[in-house]
């Protein structure tokens, strides 16, 4: 699937991969929406799965095609570069050509717009034009990867300290109960950069996490791996997931038992993953008509640290939507805070950079399923290299030196994702 986009190179480009492994690779856009100002996150997700209700097919197992595309963590906080790059506002399109791989097999889907002067013969060509410009190689290609990575610059650790004492000082009277401070450092790499090589790499070195990609040829392609789902929607049926607290396994300690004992005996990491795993189930009550108890909290093994995580279900209202959803849930407070306006308002203030669609929803919609991501452990990948980011949950109790050290942990792990070989392990 990535070879494809590779090969073809044609923009926009997008891959997401889910956790279970199921694949969506699509090139060009047949339809596309925006955000405009005066039309809100709720109203354009609303809008774009209205439009695949009465327009797409069913396959039996799905409605398709389906919209992909993301949004900003912060729609009030505006940067150039990311703007640039064509990630400044929510952007949803549906790819001329998608690809999907699953379990079952691998299909090709055409899609275009069909214009008030059409006809029949005009719409087919169209089509067919797009299935042959697009057709997958007859034999897997293969991503050479040879170039290396390396830190170049980082964000001053005597600012990163002041910000987490800043925010402690907001907890201890508290207007904030928990605020996520990210830092984020340059990249070069000893070749030219490659975002292909980049996503490749990052797919085969933990394939428990999502994967993605998106670029729209601008000059700046966004791609990650991330282990966070924001939500999954099944029609009416929704599941949550609440991951926060993160270890590094510590040397000694190669038993994941040993691991989630030693976790779930830390206080800290504890009350962080109590605290969202809370809200979380506030949000859950408002959203849905009846909820199932929450998993209690398990380890998350990731190829280099581990999590706590547990999964929130339920059923929705009746008249909610999949937007009420998504701005019911985006920002968590796994990646932001609590309450949500004081601890965005605080993330404004203290983080010297813009977080772009870092830490934003990123996914898929259609007529009757809906599935995004959470886009954390992820760059911004331009000519000369990559800006990559990672944050930490500050709470009562947060210590600045155990933080940075939390972040670094995360920041290496990705660089040794994007420096590990191509070769499946």
């Amino acid at each position: 699937m990535i070879e494809w986009l590779a090969r073809y190179s044609a923009v926009p480009s997008v891959y997401f991969r889910t956790r279970e492994g199921v694949e969506y690779a699509g090139i060009g856009a047949a339809w596309e929406m925006r955000i405009a100002d005066s039309f809100s996150t709720k109203d354009l997700i609303d809008s774009a799965q209205s439009i695949l209700k009465s327009r797409s097919y069913s396959d039996g197992e799905g409605a398709l095609p389906a919209f992909i595309g993301g949004m900003p963590f912060d729609r009030e906080s505006d940067d150039p570069q990311w703007r640039g790059a064509g990630f400044g506002a929510v952007r949803l399109f549906v790819p001329e050509a998608l690809r999907i791989r699953d379990q079952s097999g691998s299909f090709l889907i055409a899609s275009t717009e069909v214009r008030p002067t059409d006809t029949i013969h005009d719409i087919l060509s169209r089509l067919d034009v797009v299935l042959a410009g697009y057709a997958p190689p007859t034999s897997p290609g293969r991503l050479e990867s040879h170039s290396r990575w390396t830190i170049v610059a980082d964000d001053s650790r005597d600012d990163w300290d002041r910000g987490v004492w800043h925010a402690l000082s907001h907890i201890s009277t508290n207007r904030v109960s928990k605020v996520v401070l990210s830092r984020h450092v340059r990249l070069r790499c000893d070749g030219r950069p490659d975002r292909w090589e980049v996503l490749e790499r990052l797919r085969r070195f933990d394939d428990s996490c999502f994967t993605f990609l998106f670029d729209f040829g601008l000059g700046a392609s966004f791609v990650g791996a991330s282990p966070e789902q924001l939500f999954k929607l099944e029609e009416d049926r929704l599941a949550v997931d609440c991951i926060a607290g993160t270890m590094s396994p510590p040397t000694g300690y190669g038993d994941d038992e040993q691991i989630e004992r030693l976790m779930l005996a830390d206080e800290k990491i504890c009350r962080e993953h109590e605290h969202v795993a809370g809200l979380l189930r506030d949000d859950i009550s408002a959203l849905c008509l009846e909820d199932a108890p929450s998993v209690e909290p398990r380890i998350m093994r990731l190829r280099t640290l581990r999590h706590l995580r547990s999964i929130q279900r339920g059923r929705l209202r009746p008249g909610t939507s999949l937007g009420d959803v998504i701005t019911r849930l985006h920002p968590s407070a796994a990646v932001g805070g609590r309450p949500r306006p004081e601890a965005l308002e605080l993330i404004r203030s203290l983080e010297p950079h813009a977080r772009g669609w870092y830490a934003g929803p990123v996914g898929y919609v259609s007529a009757d399923r809906a599935e995004f991501a959470v886009a954390i452990r992820s760059a911004l990948v331009d000519k000369d290299g990559a800006w990559a980011y990672a944050g930490a949950g500050i709470v009562a109790g947060s210590d600045p030196e155990a933080e940075w050290s939390e972040t670094a942990h995360k920041l290496q792990a990705f660089l040794r994702a994007v420096n590990a070989s191509a070769d499946p392990h």
